[in-house]
């Protein structure tokens, strides 16, 4: 409380905002990278062992796009807790 302007409680300071920021791009990307890799996996697989089934493209779609939320989701909640705990 001491040395903070008034009205400015519980404002993120510019670190804080740019800390976010960049676990934000982090997930982003981290997760669009998995994502990329599982849909490869499946298409491989697809074209090399079924012969290009759509049905199993479809199924790797999915996954990637599962992959894709629960990545964005983990790094997110891991990063709210370390600031909840003050890291």
């Amino acid at each position: 409380m001491s040395g903070d302007p008034p009205g400015d409680y519980g404002r993120e300071s510019r670190w804080e905002k740019d800390d976010t920021t960049v676990e934000s791009m982090y997930a982003l990307f981290s997760a669009t990278v998995l994502a990329a890799l599982v849909l490869g996996a499946f298409v491989y697989v697809a074209h090399l062992f079924v012969g290009g089934s759509p049905v199993v493209v479809q199924v790797g779609v999915g996954a990637a796009a599962l992959v894709w939320i629960a990545r964005v989701v983990q790094v997110l909640v891991r990063h709210q807790r370390r600031r909840d705990l003050g890291r």
